[in-house]
This record gives C-alpha cells, structure tokens and sequence, in this order.
C-alpha cells in the first residue's frame, strides 16, 4: 500500500495467486485503487465486498463443478478406466485449492461420487508419501490433485513409485 501511494499508482495488476491477491484486494479497498486479478480464482477474491476488484478467470467454485462434470462425462470409461466412485482427493490447503475442493465435495454426491480421502497439504511440503498412503487405502478409482508446479511435480514422482500408478490423475488447474 506505501509503494502504490508513494508512486501515485492509478491501477494494479494483481498478484498470481489468489493467496497474494486477497490481502492486496483489502490493502487496495481501503486506497480505492482498482486491482486486476488475472490469476486470483478463490471465491473470496470477489465475495468479500470489495469494490475496486476485478477477476479476470472464472471463480474457483466453477472448476469444480467442471472436475465433476468430467468425472461424469464418461471420457474416463471411453479411455478404459472404470466408471469413478470412489474418488481421492488430495489438495494444496490454501484460498484457491480449498475453495475447488469445498465445491466438488458438495457437488460429488450428485454425481454418485464417493470422496474416500480428503486430503490438504501445505504448499512446500518436501514429500507426500504419507499422503499416499493414505489415498491408497481409499482404493480410488480417481484421484484429484490440486497444488501448484512444485507440489505437482513433487506428487506426480512420488505416484509414479506407488501402488496408484496407473489410477487417473485429474487436476484443475489455476492458481
């Protein structure tokens, strides 16, 4: 807020994630600088109140509802997958992927999905092999990951080398 005064800023940019941009958006609210969030999806961004904010990617609740009408879709029975029931998800815990995790686990119900682990990380976590474990005694027929880059490069080596190996991996993206 001192930069974006002292230098008279008129418009930001948004930050990258929705983790950044909701205190930006409050820090800014209070300025009455306007703030364009190209990569904040996390609901809160836009039902907090503020005034000055606009989003340009679709909200976070709405990736959900997408992950869940692919999981219905058929597309996985069409590659040889069976039709998914029991779902295990495992997510990065903050604004954005908990916001897509809170919708899909009230839409999956609607869908005959069952969530057999629901499973948050902490962003930075240096392994998730306990976190395998147990989605792998939830015997998903799915798994949805949410996390970024580094967390998704982190899981993908640790599914690789585990018992889920060959069980789809979906992933919804944003940040």
């Amino acid at each position: 807020a001192h930069l974006v005064q002292q230098s008279k800023v008129d418009i930001v940019v948004g930050a990258y994630s929705s983790a950044e941009t909701i205190p930006m958006a409050a820090s800014l609210e209070r300025l009455k600088v306007p703030l364009i969030a190209p990569g904040a999806t996390s609901d809160k961004v836009t039902e907090s109140g503020f005034s000055y904010v606009v989003r340009i990617p679709p909200k976070g609740s709405q990736s959900g509802a997408s992950i869940l009408d692919f999981l219905s879709s058929g597309k996985l029975e069409k590659a040889g997958y069976p039709k998914p029931r029991p779902v295990a998800m495992i997510y990065e815990d903050g604004a954005f992927w908990s916001t897509i995790a809170d919708n899909f686990k009230k839409g999956a119900p609607a869908k005959n999905l069952k969530i057999v682990a629901d499973i948050p990380f902490t962003t930075g976590t240096p392994s998730l092999s306990a976190k395998l474990s147990k989605l792998a005694s939830g015997n998903p027929d799915v798994i949805v990951f949410g996390g970024y880059s580094g967390d998704g490069i982190l899981f993908t080596r640790a599914l690789a080398n585990s018992s889920l190996a060959n069980v789809p991996l979906v992933d919804g993206g944003g940040a």
